[in-house]
């Protein structure tokens, strides 16, 4: 009969939950070494992927006093 700790018990209990994570930290890992997609995109293609710049409509000074 062996005698475990109470943090060790929910350890075990919870063992399927931290393999998971450790299966997402995994995936996590190996998805951000994939090099993304990088697509040509030539000087006469920014036309339409441009958008015109105009004045702010929100002030500097009231972005502060919105977050408060």
């Amino acid at each position: 009969m062996t005698f475990q700790s109470p943090g060790s018990k929910l350890a075990l209990t919870h063992k399927h939950d931290w393999l998971i994570l450790v299966l997402l930290a995994i995936i996590d890992g190996l998805l951000n070494l994939v090099e993304p997609f990088h697509r040509y995109v030539g000087e006469h293609m920014m036309t339409n992927l441009m958008f015109p710049f105009k004045k702010d409509t929100i002030p500097m000074w009231g972005v502060p006093v919105r977050i408060l």
